[in-house]
């Protein structure tokens, strides 16, 4: 009984052991969400300033959401800024620079190594701006630096990122390895108290109980 109490307890264990996960993949869950949620909380700062109605003008040459929703006439739009569109500009900037710096921000903090990149991806986001505002570059040039912008940021970054999943995954190997020494320990635990269980049982004594009735005898072993 106590053997097989043990061995349940063992498989119990050892399921547990195995199928939850390590402190590594927890720690890139964790990454992946908070990075999620601060792309999420930036849209839903700058959301009331695009839906308002004040920025439609400008909100025809680029998109102030997603790269991804630059179309190609955006991107080879061969206008300069009108004085309206200036204006347009000038004031969303202004109106969504809190957004903006709160994003940094936090990035940053999620981040530590990269602040120093995203200096730069400010920079030279201002530096365009500035050319877009000055008539110095069209709205497409505008968007087309958005993207060599970001393409720069990830190539700056790329190495400090790639540190972070290298050490990750190199925890999780190691959690893993310590998982499969407790199996195997454990295993061993569980096949050595079987073991002893059952010498304990072959070696125990064995009592016999004889009874006679009606001059028939019956006797029991134990």
């Amino acid at each position: 009984m106590a053997a097989r109490f043990i061995k349940g307890a063992m498989s119990c264990g050892l399921i547990l052991l195995l199928a939850g996960c390590t402190g590594a993949q927890m720690k890139a869950n964790a990454i992946a969400s908070n990075t999620r949620q601060l792309a999420v909380d930036g849209q839903a700062c700058i959301a009331p300033a695009l839906n308002s109605g004040k920025y439609e003008n400008i909100k025809l040459h680029t998109s102030f959401n997603h790269l991804n929703e630059i179309t190609h006439e955006q991107l080879t739009d061969n206008r300069y800024i009108s004085r309206d569109e200036f204006n347009e500009l000038k004031a969303f900037h202004a109106e969504v620079k809190p957004c903006k710096e709160k994003f940094f921000n936090d990035y940053g903090n999620l981040f530590p190594g990269i602040k120093l990149a995203l200096v730069k991806l400010e920079t030279r986001g201002l530096k365009s701006n500035k050319a877009l505002l000055e008539r110095s570059i069209t709205w497409g040039q505008w968007n087309q630096n958005k993207f060599s912008n970001i393409d720069q940021f990830k190539q700056e970054t790329q190495p400090y990122f790639s540190n972070i999943q290298r050490g990750l995954q190199i925890e999780h190997q190691q959690e893993i390895a310590v998982r499969q020494q407790i199996f195997q320990a454990m295993s061993a635990y569980a096949q050595a108290a079987n073991q002893a269980n059952a010498a304990t049982y072959a070696n125990r004594p064995v009592m016999t109980t004889c009874r006679n009735v009606g001059g028939w005898t019956s006797c029991i072993s134990n």
